[in-house]
Protein backbone atom coordinates (compact mmCIF):
# COMPACT_ATOMS: atom_id res chain seq x y z
CA UNK A 1 0.00 0.00 0.00
CA UNK A 2 2.77 2.43 0.86
CA UNK A 3 4.49 1.74 -2.44
CA UNK A 4 1.24 2.57 -4.27
CA UNK A 5 0.86 5.76 -2.24
CA UNK A 6 4.45 6.77 -3.06
CA UNK A 7 3.60 6.34 -6.76
CA UNK A 8 0.47 8.46 -6.16
CA UNK A 9 -1.62 5.46 -7.22
CA UNK A 10 -4.32 6.20 -4.67
CA UNK A 11 -6.89 3.91 -6.26
CA UNK A 12 -4.65 0.87 -5.70
CA UNK A 13 -3.71 2.13 -2.22
CA UNK A 14 -7.40 2.38 -1.31
CA UNK A 15 -8.11 -1.11 -2.63
CA UNK A 16 -5.24 -2.51 -0.54
CA UNK A 17 -6.42 -0.60 2.56
CA UNK A 18 -9.92 -2.05 2.07
CA UNK A 19 -8.48 -5.57 1.75
CA UNK A 20 -6.52 -5.12 4.97
CA UNK A 21 -9.63 -3.87 6.76
CA UNK A 22 -11.56 -6.95 5.62
CA UNK A 23 -8.88 -8.96 7.43
CA UNK A 24 -9.22 -6.87 10.57
CA UNK A 25 -6.17 -4.65 10.06
CA UNK A 26 -6.76 -0.91 10.29
CA UNK A 27 -4.34 1.81 9.18
CA UNK A 28 -3.83 5.25 10.64
CA UNK A 29 -1.87 7.11 7.97
CA UNK A 30 -1.55 10.32 9.98
CA UNK A 31 0.03 8.50 12.92
CA UNK A 32 1.83 6.00 10.61
CA UNK A 33 0.52 3.08 12.67
CA UNK A 34 -1.63 0.00 12.15
CA UNK A 35 -3.73 -1.98 14.58
CA UNK A 36 -5.75 -5.14 14.38
CA UNK A 37 -8.92 -6.40 15.97
CA UNK A 38 -6.90 -8.73 18.24
CA UNK A 39 -5.03 -5.78 19.79
CA UNK A 40 -1.80 -6.11 17.83
CA UNK A 41 -0.31 -2.90 16.50
CA UNK A 42 2.82 -1.50 14.96
CA UNK A 43 4.43 1.29 13.03
CA UNK A 44 4.08 1.80 9.30
CA UNK A 45 7.71 2.32 8.32
CA UNK A 46 8.55 4.00 5.05
CA UNK A 47 12.21 4.62 4.30
CA UNK A 48 13.31 8.17 3.61
CA UNK A 49 16.62 6.93 2.19
CA UNK A 50 17.33 7.19 -1.52
CA UNK A 51 18.80 4.21 -3.37
CA UNK A 52 22.14 6.06 -3.45
CA UNK A 53 22.08 6.57 0.33
CA UNK A 54 21.23 2.91 0.84
CA UNK A 55 24.16 1.89 -1.37
CA UNK A 56 26.50 4.22 0.52
CA UNK A 57 25.47 2.82 3.92
CA UNK A 58 25.68 -0.77 2.66
CA UNK A 59 29.16 -0.05 1.24
CA UNK A 60 30.31 1.40 4.56
CA UNK A 61 28.84 -1.63 6.35
CA UNK A 62 30.64 -4.06 4.03
CA UNK A 63 33.92 -2.18 4.56
CA UNK A 64 33.42 -2.38 8.34
CA UNK A 65 32.77 -6.11 8.12
CA UNK A 66 35.94 -6.62 6.06
CA UNK A 67 37.89 -4.75 8.77
CA UNK A 68 36.23 -7.04 11.34
CA UNK A 69 34.67 -3.93 12.92
CA UNK A 70 31.42 -5.71 13.68
CA UNK A 71 30.26 -3.07 16.14
CA UNK A 72 30.28 -0.44 13.37
CA UNK A 73 28.71 -2.92 10.91
CA UNK A 74 25.92 -3.69 13.38
CA UNK A 75 25.33 0.01 13.99
CA UNK A 76 24.95 0.61 10.22
CA UNK A 77 22.64 -2.41 9.91
CA UNK A 78 20.53 -1.05 12.77
CA UNK A 79 20.38 2.32 11.00
CA UNK A 80 19.01 0.56 7.91
CA UNK A 81 16.54 -1.47 9.99
CA UNK A 82 15.17 1.73 11.54
CA UNK A 83 14.42 2.90 8.00
CA UNK A 84 12.46 -0.26 7.21
CA UNK A 85 15.26 -2.05 5.38
CA UNK A 86 16.32 -5.63 6.03
CA UNK A 87 19.72 -6.99 5.10
CA UNK A 88 20.25 -10.63 4.17
CA UNK A 89 23.99 -11.28 4.21
CA UNK A 90 23.63 -14.90 3.15
CA UNK A 91 21.86 -13.93 -0.08
CA UNK A 92 23.72 -10.58 -0.46
CA UNK A 93 20.37 -8.79 -0.79
CA UNK A 94 18.51 -5.97 0.89
CA UNK A 95 14.77 -5.27 0.93
CA UNK A 96 12.83 -2.20 1.96
CA UNK A 97 9.37 -2.06 3.49
CA UNK A 98 8.35 0.12 0.52
CA UNK A 99 9.10 -2.71 -1.93
CA UNK A 100 12.52 -1.69 -3.15
CA UNK A 101 15.29 -4.28 -3.13
CA UNK A 102 18.77 -4.81 -4.43
CA UNK A 103 22.04 -6.64 -4.16
CA UNK A 104 24.80 -5.89 -1.71
CA UNK A 105 27.99 -5.09 -3.60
Amino acid sequence: RERARARRDYKTADILRDQLERHGIYLDSKEKKWHSADGSSGAIIVSTLSDEEISRILGARQAARLRHDYKAADRLRDQLNEQGLSVDDKRNRWESSDGRCGTIE
